[in-house]
């Protein structure tokens, strides 16, 4: 197994960090074109906003739940299973990108 210190080891993590944030980009424009801008990080992000929630990394569970309720992960108070979810465009305006757990303070764009 090869270590890597000092310089090299900063310099592979920030060619890490720069390929998840391009991912990330590469995986919101994808979203958003293959679903005529239905679905998508950023598309939810928008309506946690406008239901209160701040984009600070906090946890806001009024802001989350109006999220879940608005975009169907919850129906009458309870959370789905993920089996649950619609995974085609026949699925709720927002509906995914779908995780199989809230994670907390994680609405960023």
């Amino acid at each position: 197994m090869v270590y890597l210190s000092g310089t090299a080891a900063k310099n592979k993590s920030q060619g890490l960090s720069k390929k998840i944030v391009r991912f990330s980009r590469l995986s919101r424009r994808l979203w958003l074109k293959y679903s005529s801008g239905r679905f998508g990080f950023s598309v939810q992000k928008q309506i946690y906003l406008e239901v209160g929630g701040k984009p600070d990394g906090k946890y806001y569970k009024e802001a989350w739940e109006k999220l879940g309720d608005r975009i169907e992960w919850r129906v009458k108070g309870n959370w789905i299973y993920y089996s649950d979810v619609t995974f085609d465009t026949s699925a709720y305006r927002e509906h995914l990108p779908k995780i199989n757990y809230p994670v907390v303070g994680c609405v960023t764009a």
